[in-house]
């Protein structure tokens, strides 16, 4: 990092500004030098076996270091994928170990509950590979009743693991979900 720091990153770079540094300043010199190496070795035909090789070893080996680079630079960052509010007829929200249920069949709440989850929401790169969160004891259940589908509906899951609050589709995937949004949405459950 201290390289970093003396051509101007600060240890505490983010993501995509190390990324973009890496774009700009690594990839575009690597692929400069490797243009560079492939016009010589057309250039030098006649050169021993070993400068080829030699040639040919490092050539490769900037063509691995390129594929690594460009296949971490593109990181994922995955939204949710929620049904569309003017989509959702009710949405039905209840806790995993209660029989209580909240039915919000009012469109401008219906909105506001889909917007806020797919605003506060951050992917953490976990695949979901369950029906319904596993190792979790106590989860809140939301449930999307579509209007065109009679006895359709999606569901996601809301729960609390190590002081972090995350959202779960079945076979979709995990979501870090801000802490404000769990605690607005779970308290509907409240009232």
């Amino acid at each position: 990092m201290d390289e970093l720091g003396s051509i101007g990153i600060e240890s505490k770079a983010t993501y995509a500004q190390i990324k973009e540094y890496i774009l700009e300043n690594l990839i575009l010199k690597v692929s400069a030098r490797l243009h560079r190496l492939i016009k010589c070795m057309k250039e030098h035909d006649n050169q021993s076996k070993g400068e080829m090789k030699t040639m040919k070893k490092h050539l490769g080996i900037a063509l691995v270091l390129i594929t690594i680079l460009s296949l971490t630079a593109c990181g994922s960052n995955k939204k949710i994928n929620l049904p569309k509010a003017e989509e959702v007829k009710e949405i039905e929200i209840m806790k995993n170990t209660s029989e209580d249920r909240l039915k919000i069949e009012n469109q401008d709440e219906i909105y506001g509950i889909i917007e806020d989850i797919e605003e506060n929401t951050n992917d953490t790169g976990k695949e979901s590979v369950n029906d319904q969160p596993t190792n979790i004891n106590d989860y809140i259940i939301v449930k999307f009743h579509h209007k065109n589908e009679e006895g359709s509906s999606s569901i996601t899951y809301l729960y609390k693991d190590k002081n972090n609050s995350y959202v779960e589709q079945p076979y979709s995937g995990i979501w870090k979900l801000r802490e404000e949004t769990f605690d607005r949405i779970s308290s509907n459950l409240m009232k």
